[in-house]
């Protein structure tokens, strides 16, 4: 392999970048560091190396510029397949060129083209061992007329950082939240854009109910709320409204903003009887009106009805009309409850 030193910089703040590695704020309090808008605690420094990863005794980097890596070799799309690959030779061979002055034929016909990369080849250990990320609760511009910071943007969108996302909409969907994730020009607006579109859907028809709708919203209240039991037909309005508020905020038992005034959207489109009755099955389990018996059957006790193996299974029962009788004895027996 190559004997050449590449002296990796670490490159500062730069001002009109349209790339920036920004850090991620979950919406669970992050050691309470995210009411700060902090990722990490202040002066600490994060730095990590490329991933590397190894199978059958076979070390591969996560460099986002190998052809014969899994997520190439397995699009399924022959001519998809044929372009990525192609793509990756053309930024490989640029690269190349502009760090170790090592001019490559990038195209399909050159048989040798992995052999003829010497500083980016895949099996460099010396070079790929030098290439990490180093980032302050400030993040980090990338600069991608830069190949040091071209060679990190491909690598992140390979997912070569455990620590940086791809993009905010990946990093909303990981179930570990990262650290950071890659912010292109205009990408995460949309993301945050979209969701504060949601949350505003969601405080618009808790602003409706609560003016056109109160029954509906108490009932509402106790399907989304952790502590469903709180609610009375003689609470005050202003006291949901604000409880609601908070859970579409992700103050609430859910802390993910865009879940719960997903959650919230799902049970208000729901009809006024399909909501009293999911209600009615939390109040009713609270309460013990409805139990679990030894095999992991849902039973009404007061008629011995055996209603399912799950509150969906429960909720599809007692929604039949041959049920009807078990429905009004669980009203019964739970409203006492909410007419305290």
């Amino acid at each position: 392999m190559s004997n050449v030193t590449v002296v990796e910089k670490h490159n500062t703040l730069k001002s009109g970048s349209s790339v920036r590695i920004k850090g991620y704020l979950p919406e669970d309090d992050n050691l309470g560091l995210t009411r700060y808008h902090l990722v990490m605690f202040e002066g600490v420094v994060h730095e990590e190396p490329i991933a590397c990863l190894e199978k059958h005794g076979v070390m591969r980097y996560v460099t986002g510029l190998n052809e014969s890596a899994p997520e190439i070799l397995n699009i399924a799309d022959d001519s998809v397949r044929k372009a990525k690959a192609q793509a990756i030779r053309d930024l490989t061979a640029d690269l190349e060129f502009k760090l170790n002055s090592n001019r490559v034929d990038p195209s399909a016909k050159n048989k040798d083209f992995w052999n003829e990369i010497k500083l980016l080849n895949p099996a460099n250990k010396s070079f790929w061992d030098k290439i990490f990320i180093r980032i302050t609760n400030k993040g980090l511009y990338l600069d991608m007329s830069d190949p040091h910071d071209m060679i990190k943007y491909t690598a992140i969108k390979a997912g070569g950082f455990s620590t940086v996302a791809p993009s905010l909409k990946d990093a909303l969907k990981m179930d570990v939240p990262p650290k950071f994730y890659l912010d292109e020009a205009g990408e995460s607006a949309s993301t945050e854009v979209a969701l504060s579109k949601l949350k505003n859907k969601a405080l618009s028809t808790l602003d409706n109910l609560a003016n056109t709708n109160q029954s509906k919203l108490m009932l509402i209240a106790k399907v989304v709320d952790g502590n469903s039991t709180q609610y009375r037909k003689s609470t005050p309005t202003d006291i949901i409204y604000r409880n609601m508020d908070e859970f579409i905020n992700g103050k609430g038992v859910e802390k993910s903003i865009k879940r719960a005034a997903t959650k919230f959207l799902e049970i208000a489109d729901l009809e006024l009887g399909v909501v009293k009755v999911k209600a009615l099955i939390k109040d009713g389990t609270f309460y013990n009106e409805l139990t679990t018996r030894g095999n992991g059957i849902i039973m009404h006790m007061k008629s011995g009805s055996n209603l399912g193996k799950n509150v969906n299974e429960v909720l599809e029962n007692l929604m039949s009309p041959i049920n009807e009788e078990v429905v009004a004895a669980l009203q019964k027996d739970v409203e006492k409850y909410w007419n305290i």
